[in-house]
């Protein structure tokens, strides 16, 4: 099969490659699944394994599951900095609770929850 004439790099190829092979029509729903699994350790021995599992579901005619997933969260960093929620400055990752809780809490608003379990080994 031949590639547009335009496009000369393995990227522009696998791009194209890429857009006609996974295109969603707009009546089509995509999903997103994310599973995270850990073993907490507590002082004096005390272990939990928790599992926190996300599973999203696109809006036919509206957004995808992963537009909703990978762009939302990014807006919602953007507001929460500009209304002065986020005070730090400079690059962190979403690893304090000041920082993911905020976000979880308006996903949650969008129906874009994590379902979390714990279980004492």
């Amino acid at each position: 099969k031949k590639l547009p004439a335009d496009k000369n790099t393995p990227l522009d190829y696998l791009n194209v490659l890429t857009l006609e092979k996974m295109l969603i029509r707009p009546e089509e729903k995509d999903m997103t699944v994310m599973h995270h699994e850990f073993v907490a350790e507590f002082p004096g021995g005390k272990k939990e394994y928790l599992t926190s599992t996300l599973v999203d579901y696109g809006i036919p005619n509206e957004d995808t599951s992963v537009a909703r997933t990978v762009s939302l969260p990014a807006a919602m960093a953007v507001k929460l900095i500009l209304d002065g929620t986020f005070k730090d400055t400079g690059c962190h990752i979403p690893v304090a609770p000041s920082i993911y809780n905020p976000l979880l809490d308006e996903l949650e608003s969008y129906n874009v929850v994590f379902k979390e379990r714990k279980h004492e080994l």
